[in-house]
């Protein structure tokens, strides 16, 4: 009589556990969003759309590196097919405009303000760019901190609300929601500026891991429970994804139509940048122009343009003699003393004059 070879019951029960949770975590991750599972696993890679007018191309940046995964024309496409088109890539994509729609500038600030930075920049949004607070988004980085003199440079950067708001309402046609805009370095050894945005609140997905180790310890519960609760739950996720598509259909119309108007409306303000740039006097053209014009012996120690107007402090053997200059220069008028003459130990007179600017001024 032969002896049958017979297995551990030990080991049945192990292999048949390990079968069924194999079956079981398959299953699951099956139901779990795709953008859920990029998080698990710690993919860094992000989607990167730059848009200019109605062209939009779209990237993938993972390690600092970029790839090309497709473009559109965002005034065309249908919405339908780019949602197809990029179902593969990142859920939360960064908008990034060009550098030429963009106004930066360097600010120099007191130390303290480094306290309550975000609302000193603010405020003084209006003072440094040609933009009121309500007609742009703005983003800003510290550049230096100088200790002895307790100041702060900032970089400032300012783009038009109608153009931010026109890219990011088209890329919404699109099934893309965008919380992070913004602008592109001037070349490649510029850095983007900060988020242009204002800064919503991150999901919160820390209850993940513990809701991960809750399941490990109902794993034997839950492998008798699955087997019979997935196809339910499945089918109850088909239907309601079903219905979304239905009522989601209905509506698509009169939210693409007032869509659409709200697109006409900022695109015919895309050009407002552009026009305010060519009215703003280049200083560097200007100070070359004063230069040119301050006579021998004369000398400015500080220049301020605000608006239209223009401002020089210096000194001079006959400072009304700069100002009869002033009055003879195109592009500058009503010059004049904004306060009282003083001489110095040397008979140089200190002066303080103000001029009004056009917009073709310096050229």
């Amino acid at each position: 009589m032969r002896a049958r070879a017979q297995i551990p019951v030990s080991r049945q029960l192990t292999d048949t556990v390990r079968l069924l949770w194999q079956w079981w975590r398959r299953e699951i991750a099956a139901m779990v969003p795709e953008p859920v599972t990029r998080w698990l696993a710690g993919d860094p890679a992000r989607l990167i759309v730059t848009v200019e007018h109605d062209q939009a191309v779209f990237l993938q940046e993972i390690g600092g590196r970029r790839r090309r995964v497709g473009s559109a024309d965002l005034a065309r496409a249908e919405p339908a097919v780019l949602r197809r088109t990029l179902s593969s890539q990142a859920a939360d994509p960064i908008l990034e405009l060009p550098a030429a729609l963009a106004l930066r500038r360097n600010i120099t600030l007191p130390a303290a303000a480094e306290a309550n930075l975000a609302e000193v920049v603010s405020f003084e949004l209006e003072r440094h760019t040609p933009f009121r607070r309500a007609e742009a988004y703005h983003g800003f980085r510290i550049l230096s901190r100088d200790g002895a003199r307790q100041r702060i440079v900032i970089e400032l950067t300012a783009v038009s609300k109608a153009i931010v708001d026109t890219a990011v309402t088209r890329l919404a046609l699109a099934g893309l929601t965008v919380s992070v805009a913004r602008a592109a370095g001037e070349n490649a050894g510029i850095e983007p500026s900060p988020n242009l945005l204002p800064v919503r609140a991150a999901p919160r997905l820390s209850r993940l891991p513990r809701l991960a180790l809750g399941i490990s310890a109902l794993t034997t519960v839950a492998l008798i429970l699955a087997a019979a609760a997935i196809p339910i739950v499945r089918a109850h996720r088909d239907a309601a994804r079903l219905d979304a598509a239905l009522q989601s259909a209905r509506a698509q119309a009169a939210e693409s139509a007032r869509l659409q108007s709200a697109i006409d409306v900022a695109s015919r303000e895309q050009g407002f940048l552009a026009r305010r740039k060519n009215e703003t006097i280049p200083v560097s053209r200007l100070l070359d122009t004063l230069t040119k014009l301050v006579p021998d012996g004369s000398w400015l120690t500080e220049m301020q343009v605000t608006g239209s107007d223009l401002r020089i402090i210096g000194e001079s053997p006959s400072s009304s003699a700069i100002v009869a200059l002033l009055d003879k220069t195109p592009g500058l008028s009503d010059a004049g003393f904004r306060s009282p003459v003083t001489q110095d130990a040397h008979g140089l007179e200190q002066f303080d004059i103000g001029a009004r600017l056009d917009a073709k001024a310096g050229e």
